[in-house]
């Protein structure tokens, strides 16, 4: 065997919302931040390099993929929506977890909860 499974670990996310750009925001701090930090780190390298191999798509309720995640500055990262998924979305008691790879510091995925 080659490769090792995945090791997930599961938090919650500081998130924010840009009502201008129809964008959620999300970063971990605390636990998984320095997994965060390195998958962020990685997706930027990739995006630099032309490589789209690190993407990492946000979930909705009762969806899957309705955004897919670039890097922005200080370890954001970015979900623009459609503009009926962020009416449903962005607001008050909006939450996020987001799952990261211990072993690899990929992100694997967001899920945004509420809102």
């Amino acid at each position: 065997m080659t490769g090792s499974l995945p090791k997930p670990l599961a938090a919650d996310a500081v998130t924010t919302f840009d009502p201008t750009t129809r964008s959620l925001l999300v970063k971990l701090s605390g636990v998984g931040a320095i997994f965060w930090r390195r998958g962020r780190a990685a997706m930027v390298a990739a995006e630099e390099a032309g490589r789209y191999t690190d993407r990492v798509y946000a979930h909705g309720p009762g969806r899957r993929e309705i955004a897919r995640g670039e890097a922005v500055v200080d370890n954001w990262v970015r979900f623009r929506l459609s503009e009926a998924d962020y009416r449903q979305l962005a607001g008050e008691g909006l939450r996020a977890v987001a799952v990261v790879d211990q072993q690899t510091s990929n992100i694997m995925s967001v899920r945004f909860i509420g809102g």
